[in-house]
């Protein structure tokens, strides 16, 4: 049972926040300055990713790609996709969904 819940990305050990918020870093969102909304995220909620709040409302995640190359740079909030981000609103996104 551990070697699957360790070996798949989405299953986790550690229990979630109540909004899950997961970046893309594939090459075209990362050429698109990827890097900008998770720093901006850490700096807005205090969270890296692969953690989650102390209050447990935001787990932040990234993945290698999330397959929305034309929409670069994609960060998924909720299962929302939401397209063509920059560092400077990422941390507002987040919070249209009640986070924070």
């Amino acid at each position: 049972m551990y070697g699957v819940a360790t070996f798949y990305h989405f299953f986790t050990l550690k229990p979630q926040g109540d909004h899950n918020c997961i970046v893309c870093m594939g090459t075209a969102c990362y050429v698109k300055r990827a890097a900008e909304i998770v720093a901006a995220l850490q700096k807005e909620f205090g969270v890296a990713p692969g953690e989650t709040t102390t209050d447990g409302r935001l787990s932040v995640a990234t993945a290698r790609c999330l397959g929305s190359c034309g929409l670069a740079p994609v960060l998924v909030l909720d299962g929302m996709v939401l397209p063509r981000n920059t560092g400077n609103h990422a941390g507002t996104n987040p919070r249209t969904f009640g986070v924070g």
